[in-house]
C-alpha cells in the first residue's frame, strides 16, 4: 500500500508540473490556446503590433476567431488596444496572427480577448 501512495504521489506531482509548464507556454481559452513565447509586440512609425500563434484545439472548424491585447504606456496607463482576426480556422490549425493598433505608442500589453465561434 505505501509503494501505490508513493506512486500517486508522484503522478500527482508530476501533473502539477505539467499544468504549470503549460500555463506558463499556454494561454488557454475555449480550446483556443495562444503559444506564449511566440508573442511579440513593437511599436513603429504608425503605430504598434502584437505578433504570435494561436492554435485551434477544437474539434471543428470555427468560422470566425479574434484576439486582442490591451496597450498600456510606461506610467501604466491603458492607451489602447490592438486586434485581429481570423475567418475558416481549421480544427488544429495554426494561426500566425498580426494584432495592431494605428497610432499607438506602447510599452506594455496583456492579452485581453481570444475568441472563436
Amino acid at each position: 500500500k505505501a509503494e501505490r501512495d508513493r506512486i500517486a504521489e508522484v503522478e500527482a506531482a508530476r501533473e502539477e508540473d505539467e499544468a504549470a509548464r503549460r500555463a506558463d507556454e499556454e494561454y488557454e481559452e475555449n480550446g483556443l490556446v495562444l503559444l506564449r513565447k511566440t508573442v511579440e509586440g513593437k511599436t513603429g512609425q504608425f503605430g504598434g503590433e502584437i505578433t504570435g500563434i494561436v492554435i485551434n484545439r477544437r474539434t471543428r472548424k470555427l468560422t470566425y476567431a479574434q484576439i486582442s491585447f490591451n496597450l498600456y504606456d510606461e506610467s501604466g496607463a491603458q492607451v489602447g488596444t490592438a486586434l485581429d482576426n481570423i475567418n475558416g480556422l481549421e480544427p488544429g490549425g495554426r494561426w500566425k496572427f498580426k494584432a495592431t493598433s494605428f497610432g499607438t505608442e506602447f510599452s506594455k500589453y496583456k492579452i485581453n480577448e481570444l475568441t472563436g465561434f
